[in-house]
């Protein structure tokens, strides 16, 4: 016998022998008692929150304090809904469905009645299912109920409803799906369905259909069958939009993992760049040096160090240190790694910034004026100075066209700046009437060449 044969003789067996097997179905869902104190337990610590929040914040308007009181109140209503179905009231609890008989078992408290119906004597079953989304301001449910009608053939009618456990269950029509399930085992099984919700309609359908409720996935596929070309696209570009720019954000937003020697190596630079602040440059060098015992190939290191020899003003060895840093641009910066800075520090503009600096105050005109070129060209921020500073190294090279025209482009810069208000909220530098009058002064001495 083939294994595809055997496979399916035991899948007959095993659906033979279900019937053979009482089949319970729970009518009902209750909370435990336990359930029931776990929940009163944490409205109480809500409630105790909230007093606790009365007590210590003092500065609360009485309409505030009201409200609190209104919610302290509203959630001492509430604990008594936990204990719901604890009370006197006889319901029923489930039914068992075997080959020869249908058992209703009827609860109350801990004690349970059964009520046996002989299969052979069960003339019709019938389900009908209402299930409505209700809204309530903001919110909404779905409020459901299953009528059951099981009809004898003596005449007999006995009749029950499986409600909606008060909002707390989460699929209401789950009887109606079980019965669906076993209908064959059913002597004239009808069932009908009311609803205002499509979904319910559907996950219905699809349970008849598949013979069991499908998930998300499964939905969604049957859905995009139906769905034409066009917006099955739509809707790809816009998981991926999402997808990516999700990605992205929790790349930005988790750190990296760090060993210990590159905090060790990072925490040096922050201790220098702070010593550095305090205008204490000597200090700052060292810590910097020591930075450099452990790591030697990071730019963001010698671009800290480099700014402290300038502000030093040992211009040389400033210029040294930028030109050191230089080599190191292709390697990710440790300093950018613990710090978690995702997106691009900008060295290469700090480095070549810092050198056309040194390099302009030591007179060395044309390496200055070729420093602050790359700046120019790779800037992204519109308001640098480097067109500025450029202008004077052409200015003292004798190039007064050049000279002129960076001292202009540098003005249209600032008039924009101060005339732009919304420019000024988020600007990234601060100039003053100073600098357009620097600029203007600059201007007249290259027109005088």
């Amino acid at each position: 016998m083939k294994k595809s044969d055997i496979k399916r003789t035991n899948k007959t067996l095993k659906r033979q022998l279900k019937i053979f097997r009482p089949i319970k179905i729970k009518v009902q869902k209750k909370f435990s008692i336990l359930t029931a104190i776990f929940f009163s337990m944490l409205t109480i610590a809500g409630i105790v929150g909230i007093i606790y929040f009365l007590i210590i914040s003092d500065d609360l308007s009485t309409k505030v304090k009201g409200e609190c009181i209104g919610l302290i109140g509203l959630m001492l209503f509430i604990i008594p809904l936990f204990f719901q179905n604890t009370d006197s009231i006889e319901f029923l609890s489930e039914i068992i469905l075997s080959p020869q008989k249908l058992t209703l078992v009827y609860q109350l408290k801990k004690t349970k009645r059964e009520e046996v119906i002989p299969i052979n004597t069960i003339e019709s079953f019938t389900a009908n299912l209402t299930a409505n989304t209700v809204k309530q301001d903001k919110f909404a449910y779905l409020d459901s109920r299953t009528n059951i009608t099981i009809t004898q053939k003596s005449g007999d009618i006995i009749k029950f409803s499986v409600n909606q456990s008060k909002g707390f269950s989460f699929c209401t029509y789950d009887f109606l799906l079980k019965l669906i399930s076993i209908s064959q085992f059913l002597p004239n099984f009808q069932y009908s369905v009311k609803s205002n919700s499509e979904f319910v309609k559907k996950d219905i359908e699809n349970f008849e259909r598949f013979g069991k409720r499908l998930s998300f996935l499964q939905r969604t596929k049957l859905e995009m069958k139906k769905t034409p070309i066009f917006q099955k696209l739509i809707l790809v570009v816009c998981f991926l939009l999402f997808f990516s720019s999700f990605s992205y954000f929790i790349y930005l937003v988790i750190p990296p993992f760090c060993t210990e020697e590159e905090k060790e190596f990072v925490s040096y630079i922050d201790e220098g760049y702070r010593a550095y602040q305090y205008d204490n440059y000597e200090m700052a060098i060292e810590k910097y040096e020591k930075a450099l015992t452990i790591y030697q190939d990071d730019s963001s290191l010698y671009y800290y160090m480099a700014i402290a020899y300038e502000d030093k003003k040992e211009y040389e060895n400033a210029i040294k240190t930028a030109k050191k840093g230089l080599e190191f641009l292709d390697q990710k910066s440790k300093f950018n790694k613990v710090h978690n800075f995702k997106v691009d520090s900008n060295n290469d503009i700090k480095l070549y910034t810092t050198l056309g600096d040194c390099n302009r105050k030591i007179g060395n005109f044309k390496e200055a004026k070729q420093n602050y070129t790359y700046v120019v060209d790779n800037v992204k921020y519109q308001y640098s100075n480097a067109k500025f500073y450029r202008g004077i190294c052409e200015y003292y090279l004798g190039e007064k066209n050049e000279a002129l025209k960076d001292f202009m482009d540098y003005k249209t810069i600032l008039e924009k700046f101060f005339n732009d208000e919304e420019e000024r909220e988020f600007k990234l530098k601060t100039y003053s009437q100073k600098d357009l009058n620097n600029v203007y002064q600059w201007i007249r001495a290259t027109t005088e060449l």
